[in-house]
This record gives C-alpha cells, structure tokens and sequence, in this order.
C-alpha cells in the first residue's frame, strides 16, 4: 500500500498527470469531506496538488478551489497554506504563476492576504524572495499585490 492510498483526492492531486477533468470527477465522485482530510505527512489534497512538479498551469488548482474554496484556509505540519508552497516551490518560478494567480483569484482574501506560515513568512514574501525572477514570476508578484490592495480598499 502507497502513501494515500485511501484519500482520492491526494492521489489526484499527486499524479502527474493532474488535470481539471481528474480534480472535478474526484469531486463527482466522492464525499466533499474527503477533500478535505488531513493524511500522515498532515498534508491536505490541495497541499499535495500544488506542490505537483508536473502542474503546468492553473487550471487544477482552479477547479480544486472552485469545488472546495475552503481549502484555501488549510495548514499543514508546519502551519503554511497551499499558496505558500505554490510560491515557494522552484519549479513554481516559470511554470507556476498561472497556479499561484489562480489561487489568489479563488481563495477568500484571509487566505493570501496576512497569513503566515510556521517562521511568520506571507506567500508574497515568499515568491519575492525567490533566487530567479522571471517575467510569470513577476506577474504573479504583481497579481498578488492588485488583489491585497482591492481587499484592502474594501474595508
């Protein structure tokens, strides 16, 4: 028996093959609740999706958190949120920005906006204190800073 084994929506989300059609028929087919369990590493389905190598775009994460918006809000062993590890990942810097917009686009503002993982770092501290920087890296930077300020704004 592998790791998750037993939890559809982590083994979804760590296939490489993770697409919309996989994330959205888990969500068909099995108990909204199961999305949200916590498996041995105290990793959520999200957690495992989007620290995915192989996620090239934001589409999953999309309909992961169109599905189960809440998820956005789950911390693991070590108190970050998926948009941490979406920001911090390397693999993440070229490929990922289409992930980390679609993530802020999705999750309520308390989910980006202040919170902080278990060393008090923000997802956005996180993605600018990558070594590389590039152009999606950039606009990820910049979609996550129009967003903070729009929920600021709202207040």
């Amino acid at each position: 028996m592998q790791r998750n084994d037993h939890l559809p929506f982590h083994q979804a989300g760590s296939s490489t093959s993770a697409t919309t059609e996989g994330i959205e028929g888990c969500f068909q087919e099995h108990d909204f609740e199961l999305s949200m369990e916590i498996d041995d590493q105290q990793m959520s389905a999200l957690h495992i999706l989007c620290a995915n190598p192989f996620l090239g775009t934001g589409d999953a994460i999309h309909a992961y958190l169109t599905s189960a918006p809440g998820a956005s809000n789950v911390n693991d062993g070590t108190e970050m949120t998926g948009l941490h590890i979406l920001c911090s990942l390397p693999h993440q810097e070229t490929s990922g920005s289409d992930a980390i917009c679609a993530y802020l686009t999705l999750a309520p503002g308390d989910a980006y906006e202040y919170v902080q993982d278990g060393t008090g770092r923000t997802g956005l501290y996180i993605l600018c204190s990558l070594p590389h920087q590039d152009t999606s890296t950039s606009d990820a930077i910049r979609t996550y800073l129009q967003l903070v300020s729009e929920a600021v704004a709202s207040l």
